[in-house]
């Protein structure tokens, strides 16, 4: 079982099913301005990604993200 932070990773999928995403996922636009790159909100991703595998998402599933400034965005990823 994958677990970081204290909840594993199905237990915040499984908690994500149930009331939603709470929190935005804070991204980055990376150099090639086609990616963006996650600073906070590794393990929502990756929740919403088993959500996925489980067949509780559709693949295309469209979740809001928090574009910032890369300086901002890790600052506030070390809060």
């Amino acid at each position: 079982m994958l677990k970081s932070g204290g909840t594993s990773i199905p237990e915040l999928a499984a908690s994500i099913a149930c009331v939603g995403l709470l929190q935005n996922i804070n991204v980055v636009r990376v150099p090639d301005g086609e990616h963006d790159e996650v600073v906070a909100g590794p393990r929502r991703l990756a929740a919403l990604k088993l959500l996925v595998k489980w067949r509780k998402l559709v693949k295309d599933f469209a979740e809001l993200c928090l574009l910032a400034p890369d300086a901002a965005a890790r600052t506030v990823s070390l809060m």
